[in-house]
């Protein structure tokens, strides 16, 4: 979601002027902000005007400002009041005051680490209670249930680094067939749908969960989103009612898994595969939980499975596409690909993403309610029961905001970017947080997962950023409040079949035209045989009569581009289809070899596609070609 553009306030000025405009209401206050912080031009990299460049730019001066401290002080638009979604010990049913709060937000990396630090003490993560009870994982403030989780979760989510990296290949490889499909695709889509592959295989779900765990973990993401730092900026209530029906299916799904887990120890529920031939030894985190549950019950260890998964995916997502982004702004895409194939001299991946990361960290705001005044490093004073809002991105961006690492003319490195990923990046990984769970996870799962995502698609031929069809400039990553990624369209080479089943209506009278076309392609076999072979992209062909003879499709399985293909047939057998489209409704204008583009436009218009976008090819890369080069069959 970005501003309307009546809002925009325009440049960031030196010093903030129209910021401090005594004449600007609270509510024009918030609305600049936002734009700022999420610019509505953020689609078109190299824009002066766009983010990061409009935020950067407004952290800079926020930062210069001495009587801020670091800590820009705004008034949300949530009106935070007591709900049957409150928890009864919540600090809302102290707070007898209704309406708008005062929110924080906090910008040194000094005052976040310090906030980080001393949860329990100032600082609460109330916030996230929204999404469910107030057992929900990342709303946890009580240190003995932290504790408690905490080392269940060590034991459950131990994994070697091995065992993690081929959960995260097997991923990858099962969300292709779906999101990796066409030469064109949504990089956020894949990287989303590998994540909860991995989810899914790393919990030990069950085949049939998989729509759940999509509709729950995509709406948790947003409702966190929301809860993070839209709710400050946007009125919608619709993410956090969503998340709490989905999140609580799953929850109960959980909970019912590792009741079977516990069980039946020596056997796994119904529908579920491990794949132990690619994933060797593995037990999956919900069997662990089970078997070593300690004095935690059902409902605790299926709080933790949901809690840990809610904000995965979407940081993954968030992950992958920043990564790439910032790859392809600062050129590094095709040296990473060659030093990646380079088996001699093997690239680490990881400190280049992490570089990445710095620059757009996927979770670039957490959010805190302070619980008792307190002073900041900074000398900054928060009053208790307000709001605040760390912002890792401002933290993390004034430490530089160029990309550290670089190849020269040669394709080698000239540059090495930082050994050592920020430990802002992962929510102070390292540190003695109290959430050290979370960067436990951010390490142990995220890091090789994202690595693995990101390795592979840049080992796709000829990979590059889609271009607007309206402008013809990059269409780029399309962000969502400046940081979660929406979309990232790119293209690759695939040497991979495409399927085509083109549908068309047979004229009235029915079984007249029916008779009649059956006539035609009896009588054209042979030629649409000679034209099929002489193309030598065709791997199969068929015509089918469906649904009482009322339709005639044309099912093809063809290398190669759409538009080739149709084009040839066009050319070479145009005066067979003249007289099959006799016999159809709404024909192309005619001769067909006469008129390829219109014959081209009816034959799209007229496909329809593979349910969910899956076609099976035992040999994906093998082309029509190569196969009979290899058979030695004549042509």
């Amino acid at each position: 979601m970005t501003t309307n553009r009546k809002f925009r306030p325009g440049s960031v000025e030196k010093g903030l002027p129209t910021w401090s405009d005594a004449q600007a209401t609270d509510y024009v206050r918030n609305r600049m902000l936002f734009d700022w912080l999420c610019d509505w031009r953020d689609l078109r990299p190299h824009d002066p005007q766009s983010l990061p460049a409009q935020r950067d730019a407004l952290f800079e001066a926020l930062l210069k400002r001495s009587d801020l401290k670091g800590v820009l002080t705004f008034r949300s638009r949530a009106i935070h009041h007591l709900s049957e979604y409150e928890p009864k010990d919540s600090l809302a049913g102290e707070d007898p005051t209704f309406g708008h709060k005062n929110v924080h937000l906090v910008m040194r990396a000094e005052d976040i680490a310090f906030v980080l630090r001393n949860e329990g003490k100032a600082f609460s993560n109330e916030a996230y209670n929204k999404l469910g009870s107030g057992t929900f994982l990342l709303g946890l403030d009580d240190e003995k249930m932290r504790r408690r989780q905490r080392e269940a979760a060590k034991v459950a989510l131990g994994y070697s680094g091995s065992t993690v990296s081929q959960l995260a290949a097997l991923a990858f490889d099962e969300a292709a067939p779906i999101s990796l499909r066409a030469p064109h695709f949504d990089l956020a889509e894949l990287a989303e749908q590998a994540a909860l592959r991995f989810c899914s295989r790393l919990f030990g779900f069950a085949t049939g969960d998989y729509p759940l765990l999509e509709k729950a973990l995509r709406g948790a993401y947003m409702a966190l989103t929301h809860q993070i730092l839209g709710r400050h900026f946007v009125s919608d209530p619709v993410p956090l009612a969503v998340a709490r029906d989905a999140m609580g299916l799953l929850f109960a799904r959980s909970c019912e898994l590792i009741d079977e887990y516990q069980r039946d120890p020596e056997n796994l529920p119904t529908g579920v595969d491990l794949r132990i031939d690619l994933v060797h030894g593995f037990d999956p985190a919900m069997q662990l939980l089970a078997r070593d549950a300690g004095d935690l019950s059902g409902e605790e260890l299926g709080v933790m499975v949901v809690g840990v998964m809610a904000g995965m995916v979407g940081n993954v997502q968030a992950a992958v596409c920043s990564a790439l982004y910032e790859f392809f702004r600062n050129g590094l895409v095709e040296p990473l690909r060659n030093k990646l194939r380079d088996k001699e001299d093997p690239l680490d991946l990881w400190p280049w993403i992490a570089e990445a990361l710095r620059l757009n960290p996927p979770a670039a705001y957490l959010p805190r309610r302070v619980t008792a005044d307190i002073e900041l490093p900074g000398k900054a004073r928060l009053a208790k029961n307000n709001e605040c809002v760390l912002s890792i991105v401002a933290a993390l961006r004034a430490e530089g905001t160029v990309f550290q690492g670089a190849f020269d003319g040669k394709g080698e490195v000239s540059t090495k970017p930082p050994a050592e990923a920020h430990p802002l990046i992962f929510g102070l990984d390292g540190g003695p947080s109290p959430h050290g769970l979370h960067s436990c996870i951010g390490n142990m799962l995220v890091r090789p997962l994202v690595s693995e995502i990101v390795r592979r698609v840049l080992l796709l031929r000829g990979l590059a950023e889609a271009i607007d069809p309206e402008d013809g400039t990059v269409a780029g990553l399309e962000r969502r409040w400046g940081f979660t990624c929406k979309r990232y369209p790119l293209s690759c080479r695939l040497d991979r079949q495409h399927a085509l089943n083109v549908s068309m209506r047979v004229k009235s009278p029915i079984a007249v035209h029916a008779e009649m076309l059956r006539l035609v392609i009896r009588a054209g076999a042979p030629r649409i045989e000679w034209a099929l072979r002489e193309s030598r992209h065709i791997h199969f062909a068929w015509f089918e009569f469906i649904e009482n003879d009322n339709r005639l499709v044309l099912h093809t399985v063809y290398d190669g581009l759409f538009e080739s293909y149709i084009e040839h047939f066009a050319l070479a057998v145009g005066e067979l289809f003249d007289k099959i489209f006799e016999h159809i409704e709404d024909p192309p204008p005619m001769p067909v070899n006469k008129y390829p583009g219109a014959f081209i436009d009816l034959i799209r218009r007229n496909d329809r596609p593979v349910a969910a976008g899956y076609f099976f090819s035992a040999y994906p890369a093998a082309e029509t070609a190569q196969i009979r080069r290899v058979l030695a069959i004549e042509p």
